[in-house]
This record gives C-alpha cells, structure tokens and sequence, in this order.
C-alpha cells in the first residue's frame, strides 16, 4: 500500500499532522516526501484486497478500509486530498494502463477525471484515449476535464470523482499523474477535504466572531491532531482555557471527541455554548453545554481544580489545546517604542497560565498542551516572537517546549507558533 497526501500551504505543519493521525490506518507505514508538497505512507506489506487492484478496492474486501481513509481525510486539516498509488508507466502507455482496470473495477459508466500533481499536462489527451479504448470494448466513459480559472487541478470541486464510498451504479474516478524516475506515477483519488462542511463550521457557525475568534477549523483540527499524539479522539479528552467562541471544541466535538472549555468573558461563554448547541441539534443524545464550558480565569489558582471536577469520575488522560490571547489588535507592524507595551502584557499571561498548572499534583498534570503564541511583525528588525521570548523561562518553569511550526496569513501582521509543551516530570 502506498499512499500520497498532497499538502496544503504549510507543508512541515500538515506532515507532522499525518504522522501523528495515520496511526488509526490498519497498517505499519513509512513516511518519505515523494516530492515537494506530497507525502507519502508506504506499507511493509500489500492489504488483503491489494492483489486485486482496483477491483479489489471497489469490493467488499475494502469496505473497512474505505471507513478508515474517509475518517482520516476527515481528521486532516492540513491535507488536500489522498491518492492511492499503484503504478509507474510510461506516458504511452498511461491508457492502456488505465482502461484495464475500469473494466475488471465496474461495467457501469464511468466518469473519469485527470489531474497532475507537479504543473500542467495533456490530462485531456489521456482521458479522450481511455474513453476510445473503452468505446472499442462496448463500455461508455465520460471524461470530465479538471481545471479552474487559472488552468490548474481543480479536483477538490470535483468530489463526485472519488473512489471513497464508491459507487458502483455511478462511477467515478480521478487518477493522478506525477513524475517518476522512469516514466509517470499513477494512482487514484480515494478522498480530498470537504471545503463546504469546512466553510460552514468557519462562517455558519451561530457565534462567528470575526473580531477574537479568528482560529481557523483547518488549524484547530490540526492543533488537536498534534495534541493526540497517535491517540483516537474518543480515548483522550481535551481542555481549552481560552476557549473563545468554542472552535477547539466544536472541531473536537466534529472529531468523535469529548471536550471541555473556559473562558474569562462570560459573553465568550455563552457564545461557545450557543455554537456547542448548533453542532449537536442533530444528535439523538441530549447535550448540556453548561456543563462542558463555564466561565473562569485561566490564570487563576483555582481554575485547575474547576476543571477536574468538571470532569468528574472520566479518568481518560488529558491534553490542553488553546489559542491564548494573542495581543491587542494591530493594524500595521510594531514601532520600536510599541513593542514592550505589546508583548509585556502576554508574557505575564502565559507565564500565569503555565505556572497555575505547574504547581498541580503529578497525576493531574495535562499528557500535553499544544498552544499559540503570537509572533508580531515590527518595522525595523526581525518579528517579535514570544515564544522566542520566554523559551528559558518555559524550561526553568519546568516544562520542555517544542516549536512544531509557524503560521501566518501572507498579510497578516501577527503570526502563530504552534508549540508543544509537556511538564518535565511526565
């Protein structure tokens, strides 16, 4: 089984996210960069269905395995699409490859669509020559070309083209081409990010807060991944003391997860409850959000303690995932002389936060925290980290600190580190 993830914009963020969520795949995999902006997954060994080849997927063999990738793509904030890869052809030959295949797969007529992964290619010319192949042997085909205003891959609008859940009255299928050492790789779309559900859980949400809660579902997904470390949502709860309008929790909850919040504003509160609501209005099961956010400072003594008895008899392990305050507004890079009145007031906010748990019982510590910290852009000279900042006092608090990645919008005046934090002790 080889599998290729096409990365988003932050590349070392969305790796570091699939090596800590692919753990859930039914089998032991190898992680390699096949090229820029693809990762790829390759297996020890072929799964059971495998020998079979498209055919095989398309059975009830794969049935599990479907469940599995669609889960995972769902998890994956930082990942595009999934292809499945199979083979290496020359370009002659990528037809002759193809047709063969659709044929053992599935009678039905098929729709076909071809997208490069590295530049542009005669996409058109490959899908009109399996289409005539096909036509020899009696079988319809409809090629369905891929492009977007610019004349690139567009397949993520093109969802019906996925193999996963395959349907074997309407097929359809995307196959992908990259460039390998003797001719073309060649593989199949199994899944690619749902934008639609994305942009709905961004902007449909009852509490959007385009002022404070600008955390994107995309980044929370992929913060709480990193904080799982290899653990299912439903065997680790999760804890957001800045918690905003909810998006940790509301992209947890959307993971299968269990997840609690706080937050100093009680109007922030209330807005967390109110989304909290609007996730689970199809649920069966009755929700109190009341009891899962409330109102508290995260800097004070007894906001550990809150939390703990909140969530009661659970005794799953824990991990804190937050976006803390990140400054007051900025609406161009710092000035020298604006820069202590910026960052002096957050150093003594994380400093507080991170000295309140320190000082809990070993066994009540978090497994680990996974939070932003602001980077600002100044005029003159290089950004403002915080992180950078208060790195020695993070280790002399007593906690390791690990910078996973950076990220920013290509305007944005301040930036985010994603930081991994775990207590000496654990």
């Amino acid at each position: 089984m080889r599998l290729w993830f096409v990365l988003g914009k932050n590349q070392e963020l969305a790796k570091k996210e699939i090596e800590a969520a692919a753990t859930i795949l039914p089998f032991q995999w190898i992680a390699s960069m096949l090229h820029p902006g693809i990762l790829e997954l390759k297996s020890t060994a072929p799964l059971e269905w495998e020998t079979d080849r498209l055919a095989g997927f398309c059975s009830p063999k794969a049935a599990q395995f479907q469940q599995d990738i669609v889960q995972l793509q769902d998890r994956l904030g930082g990942t595009i699409k999934i292809v499945w890869m199979l083979d290496e052809v020359a370009s002659n030959k990528i037809h002759t490859w193809l047709a063969p295949q659709l044929t053992a797969a599935s009678k039905g007529r098929w729709t076909l669509g071809v997208s490069f992964l590295q530049g542009k290619g005669p996409a058109e010319k490959y899908g009109l020559e399996t289409k005539r192949l096909l036509k020899e042997q009696g079988l319809g085909m409809r090629y369905v070309p891929l492009k977007d205003a610019t004349g690139s891959s567009a397949s993520l609008w093109h969802n019906h083209l996925l193999l996963a859940p395959f349907d074997p009255e309407k097929p359809g299928i995307e196959l992908n081409i990259a460039n390998g050492h003797q001719g073309y790789l060649l593989g199949f779309t199994l899944t690619a990010q749902n934008i639609t559900a994305y942009t709905q859980r961004d902007f449909g949400i009852p509490e959007a807060d385009a002022v404070s809660g600008m955390l994107p579902p995309k980044l929370a997904q992929t913060m709480l991944n990193l904080a799982l470390a290899g653990k299912k949502p439903e065997e680790v709860l999760v804890y957001d003391p800045f918690c905003g309008n909810g998006r940790v929790l509301v992209e947890y909850a959307e993971m299968g997860g269990k997840a609690f919040g706080s937050d100093l504003m009680a109007e922030k509160v209330a807005a967390s409850q109110r989304n909290l609501e609007w996730m689970f209005q199809n649920e069966a099961a009755a929700i109190r959000p009341e009891d899962l956010v409330w109102t508290m400072d995260a800097t004070s003594p007894e906001a550990p303690t809150t939390f703990l008895t909140k969530k009661g008899k659970d005794i799953r392990p824990f991990v804190i995932v937050a976006e803390p305050y990140l400054g007051r507004p900025l609406r161009g890079p710092l000035r020298a002389h604006e820069i202590d009145d910026w960052v002096k007031p957050l150093e003594r906010l994380y400093m507080d936060f991170l000295a309140t748990w320190m000082k809990q019982a070993r066994a009540d510590k978090p497994r680990s925290i996974i939070l932003i910290f602001p980077e600002a852009k100044v005029q003159q000279g290089r950004p403002i980290s915080l992180f950078a900042n208060l790195f020695d006092r993070l280790g002399k608090l007593g906690y390791s600190a690990e910078r996973l990645s950076h990220y920013a919008r290509p305007d944005a005046v301040v930036g985010r580190d994603i930081v991994l934090l775990k207590a000496h002790s654990l």
